[in-house]
């Protein structure tokens, strides 16, 4: 077991694993046990303030900036013009971020850095979860279904579209 940050959340609204940005070991090893099939990107870079977006996408066009300003539910959006995520890396083809809107999730992820996540149903089963993570969370939802997570794929020409 590892002494960093690394967390099993449930209701978020998906489960997910994990880990801050910075614990480049950790979301390299999650990278590699993804076995994900459909057209969303493999991960997603949770911002826990909007800047944060400037790390990670070269250019970020009007509509994805009042997109996140005034998203009241959970909203990934997909970007074509990525930037690598740590040094010596190559940037991804695209890259899925998603600003943190709901309280218990900022109140926990409190370092102030952007996190790298990876659905749990895209690990390989080859992976051991249990061994991976250092803290397993269901957020509370106060007697109600957490809100559906929408994801949105933005293009360069200012064009976007909805994922199932």
């Amino acid at each position: 077991m590892t002494s960093s940050l690394r967390y099993w959340l449930t209701n978020t609204p998906e489960e997910v694993l994990t880990v801050p940005i910075s614990d480049r070991t950790a979301w390299q090893e999650l990278l590699g046990m993804t076995i994900s099939s459909d057209e969303k990107p493999h991960f997603t870079i949770w911002l826990t303030q909007i800047e944060q977006i400037h790390q990670f996408v070269r250019q970020v066009p009007d509509l994805a900036w009042e997109l996140m300003d005034y998203a009241t539910e959970p909203l990934s959006l997909i970007y074509a013009d990525a930037k690598p995520l740590g040094r010596n890396e190559a940037p991804t083809t695209e890259i899925a971020v998603r600003l943190l809107i709901q309280p218990e999730l900022l109140k926990l992820l409190t370092t102030r850095q952007p996190w790298f996540s990876v659905r749990v149903e895209d690990i390989s089963s080859k992976f051991s979860i249990e061994n991976w993570i250092t803290k397993r969370i269901e957020l509370k939802t106060k007697g109600k279904q957490p809100p559906r997570l929408k994801t949105m794929r933005i293009f360069d020409n200012g064009r976007f579209s909805f994922l199932p």
